[in-house]
């Protein structure tokens, strides 16, 4: 994010409260698109939050989970172990960004 801000102290704070409203959000909408196996949700909604992720470091981390779901053919058992990986990475994620938060 400091690479692309450059100090921008309001972007930083837009940003990060971005990502702790919208992750949220957008990790139950790719469970409950699963469970009803909407495809077309689940490759829209990894497809949206790869923004959020790369602006918080996390595409490195995740970016083959997130290409899972959103190019590869629909395998339930794949598709669910991809979500838990997102899941926990940015839910570990969203202490350290709310900390963070607070500090701008």
């Amino acid at each position: 994010m400091w690479g692309i801000s450059e100090g921008n102290k309001e972007y930083e704070r837009t940003v990060t409260e971005q990502f702790i409203e919208a992750i949220p959000f957008d990790l139950a909408t790719l469970e409950s698109a699963l469970a009803n196996k909407d495809l077309a949700t689940l490759r829209q909604t990894a497809h949206t939050m790869r923004t959020d992720i790369a602006i918080m470091g996390l595409l490195e981390k995740l970016q083959a989970y997130l290409d899972v779901l959103e190019y590869e053919a629909f395998d339930e058992a794949k598709f669910k172990d991809a979500i838990m990986f997102v899941k926990t990475i940015c839910l570990n994620a969203l202490p350290e960004a709310h900390h963070y938060y607070t500090t701008l």
